[in-house]
């Protein structure tokens, strides 16, 4: 007749993909980021998923740059892997959106590298975290890489200029 046992949560998509924007939410605020809060690609309907694939950048644009948007959030101030991941997607409006397995080879090799270093933090509670930090030749790279940018996109932009419909 009536069952009075409540359903687990997993039977309710919705509001588990609710809890999950609720503890971003709050992962966030403990970080200190201000951006209104984007559920991930995983826990959205495949409608949605389709208009978010259709919004973001071509990943050949995304790899290309990957190196040089690394280096400049982690010059404004060190970071963990995680922190790095919603950073790119909150600074690109979501568009700018990255793997963790996209994500942390590509720290690793900028480690190899030299251009950044890590180093475990152990807080009092909590998971301990790999911080990044970006070297003095991390710094030099990015110098010369922004420069490099600057002027691929000014002429890139003069080639497009008389094609792109306004």
């Amino acid at each position: 007749m009536f069952n009075a046992e409540p359903k687990p949560l997993a039977k309710f998509p919705l509001l588990k993909r609710l809890s999950l924007a609720l503890k971003l939410y709050r992962l966030r605020q403990s970080i200190g980021a201000t951006k209104q809060i984007e559920l991930t690609r995983r826990h959205c309907s495949p409608g949605l998923q389709s208009t978010m694939a259709q919004s973001s950048f071509s990943s050949d644009l995304v790899r290309s740059c990957a190196d040089l948007v690394v280096l400049t959030l982690l010059r404004k101030r060190s970071m963990h892997g995680y922190d790095i991941l919603v950073s790119m997607s909150d600074y690109g409006d979501g568009q700018f959106r990255f793997k963790q397995g996209t994500l942390y080879p590509l720290l690793y090799r900028l480690e190899r590298e030299g251009w950044i270093k890590a180093k475990w933090h152990l807080p009092t509670k909590g998971k301990k975290r790999k911080m990044y930090n970006i070297t003095a030749e991390g710094k030099r790279v990015h110098q010369q890489r922004c420069q490099q940018w600057q002027q691929f996109t000014s002429s890139v932009s003069s080639i497009l200029g008389d094609y792109i419909d306004d």
